[in-house]
């Protein structure tokens, strides 16, 4: 007799792919990633940029490269932190920045392409390590126009307001 057994992920994310090398001085545990890896912006379109999807950057502050991998989720809800999984590994240079694509497309390529799209009368957004939660934020209402919300300066304590977004480069 065969037994069949199905598991359920309610769980979306990209096919692994770890085909790449893997860097010297590499951080790839929470205890190195916490403190490390940041939500540095976030914007979210409005009725006045249909065409340009939501996206958020994150921020590499250390001095080595950090992997993004199969341990990582996001989300868009902190109550439901495996939303989203990563599952293509993806490096982090130091001192750099990363864009995750909030479009709804569900895909890996070169980027990340994930599951959710986000609201922008605001909500919340997170990174987690495992079922460590790495960084997150609740972001205010955007929908007024071409703004983002972002860290003061890259990776540091205090956000504001960007009337010019500043997607995978320096808010300093």
């Amino acid at each position: 007799m065969m037994l069949l057994f199905l598991l359920v992920n309610t769980t979306t994310g990209c096919k692994k792919d770890d085909t790449k090398p893997v860097p010297d001085n590499l951080l790839d545990t929470i205890s190195a990633v916490k403190g490390k890896l940041f939500i540095n912006e976030i914007f979210s379109k409005s009725n006045a940029t249909p065409a340009v999807n939501d996206w958020v950057e994150l921020y590499n502050s250390s001095d080595s490269t950090l992997m993004i991998n199969d341990v990582y989720t996001i989300t868009d809800s902190l109550n439901f932190s495996n939303k989203f999984l990563i599952t293509k590994s993806y490096y982090i240079a130091p001192k750099s920045f990363f864009v995750i694509e909030c479009d709804g497309l569900n895909a890996c390529s070169d980027e990340i392409h994930s599951s959710f799209k986000l609201t922008s009368t605001g909500e919340q957004f997170g990174i987690y390590f495992g079922t460590e939660l790495v960084d997150s934020i609740s972001f205010p209402d955007m929908s007024i126009g071409d703004i983002s919300f972002g860290r003061n300066s890259d990776g540091g304590s205090g956000w504001t307001t960007f009337t010019t977004p500043t997607k995978g480069s320096s808010n300093n």
